[in-house]
């Protein structure tokens, strides 16, 4: 997993060593291989490492280029490093790791930033020019590696959690009243704030840049954007499928690049039974995990919550070495202070089970495979859809789904949950505004939500 953390001045202001270490130390538990530290005048960067690819010393973090310009952190994997190696070898880079880290840092002094739009893959990256005395921050496509920041006009912060932003001096933690207005519509946020008032999460596809003459107003700029708009060819249904199904299969054989175990959550369900059925075939003995809830007094519809049958015939049929977590009625609130530390920025979810089946896991394998987005992917939950069925324009459409998504509390209920002090600290109307902007497919628009 990881986790990166740093410091820019752009007045240029010194830092002491303690100041980044103790900000480092916030996340030992995303990486409790080995740690790793860049200080030069006004610039610190910060690593902790879980060594996935290469558990050497080579793979040891922040990593500086051969030409010496470039040094970064990073966070994730890269699953196409192989075919940018080969590339980059052709034209005369060497490598003395078998790092996926090494060959962005590579391409880097090759291409540029430009290189994150090769990249193929998970990751949160600080990259320092250490010639241009600039800072960029990058995230990948999907947003899986999170990569959080503060900056105050002078003092720019970056972490992989919020928890070691809080750590500096000079920031002072307040509530967002505008992030908890759109948590409490969603029970989630879609814009790129957070609850702590100026700590921001980077977008998605972005890749910012810091320098001495950068301002209080961060600009966004997305690299890459969803576009639904128009099919990228003429496709058969059959052809379609045959698709599907091999990048599917190329996905999964590409994230099971390790130098450490492998293992997979196995939930019962479509997506997670397929990750397992792909990975099971490149492992003689895949590790699958399962979360499930005591079932000894509940009844009607409310026992389809625990998959364990399902996946105990799955792990069965595909000879996996399986285990089980049950939660019990009291593991909610003994786990509920751990699960809100680790995501500090609460998001709607399957929280705690997921702290269940991940601590279990730990114990057995350093990289686990996971099905999640494959309902939202492929349709399922009918019940989130048919709401909207019978809209008969957009602007129906909106009404009715924005309507069913006022998860916590509505619009209108929201004059007697907010006191007088906090009321008009909020704009009621603005959640329904993120709301249509997020089928817009348009970045720039969501970006001045943040």
């Amino acid at each position: 997993m990881c986790g990166i953390v740093g410091i820019f001045n752009l007045d240029e202001r010194p830092f002491p060593y303690t100041l980044i270490k103790r900000m480092a130390n916030k996340l030992i538990h995303r990486g409790p291989d080995g740690e790793g530290y860049y200080i030069k005048d006004n610039i610190a960067l910060g690593h902790k490492r879980l060594a996935i690819i290469d558990l050497s010393p080579k793979g040891a973090q922040p990593m500086t280029s051969k030409d010496g310009k470039w040094v970064i952190v990073f966070n994730g994997c890269i699953y196409n490093f192989l075919e940018l190696k080969q590339e980059l070898k052709s034209l005369g880079h060497e490598f003395v790791s078998t790092t996926d880290t090494e060959v962005v840092v590579e391409g880097l002094a090759e291409y540029g930033v430009t290189i994150f739009e090769r990249l193929n893959g998970m990751f949160a990256i600080g990259a320092w020019n250490t010639a241009e005395k600039t800072l960029y921050l990058s995230r990948d496509r999907f947003g899986v590696k999170p990569l959080y920041y503060w900056f105050n006009g002078k003092t720019l912060v970056f972490s992989s959690e919020i928890k070691a932003i809080i750590e500096h001096p000079e920031f002072k933690v307040k509530l967002n009243f505008s992030a908890l207005n759109e948590y409490f519509t969603f029970q989630n946020l879609f814009s790129f704030r957070t609850l702590f008032d100026e700590i921001a999460m980077i977008p998605p596809a972005n890749t910012i840049k810091f320098d001495k003459h950068s301002t209080n107003n961060v600009k966004h700029n997305a690299w890459w954007n969803y576009d639904f708009s128009q099919p990228d060819e003429a496709m058969s249904f059959e052809d379609a499928k045959n698709e599907t199904k091999r990048l599917f299969h190329q996905a999964v054989t590409r994230q099971m690049i390790a130098d450490v175990p492998v293992g997979s959550y196995l939930s019962g369900g479509m997506e997670s039974g397929s990750i397992t059925a792909v990975a099971s075939s490149h492992v003689d003995r895949l590790s699958t995990f399962t979360c499930g809830f005591d079932m000894n007094e509940v009844t009607g519809v409310e026992t389809n919550y625990d998959e364990r049958h399902s996946a105990e015939l799955m792990a069965n049929h595909f000879k996996t070495e399986h285990y089980e977590q049950i939660i019990n009625a009291g593991d909610l609130r003994w786990s509920l202070p751990k699960v809100v530390w680790h995501l500090e920025d609460l998001k709607v979810g399957m929280c705690y089970p997921n702290y269940y089946i991940s601590r279990l896991a730990s114990k057995f394998v350093k990289v686990c495979l996971q099905g999640s987005g494959g309902d939202e992917l492929f349709g399922g939950y009918p019940w989130r859809y048919y709401r909207i069925f019978n809209s008969s324009n957009q602007q129906e459409f909106f009404e009715n789904y924005y309507n069913f998504w006022q998860r916590l509390v509505t619009d209108n209920e929201k004059k007697d949950l907010f006191t007088p002090l906090i009321l008009p600290k909020v704009d009621i109307n603005e959640p329904q505004l993120i709301f249509k902007r997020v089928f817009t497919f348009n970045n720039k628009l969501l970006m001045k939500i943040y």
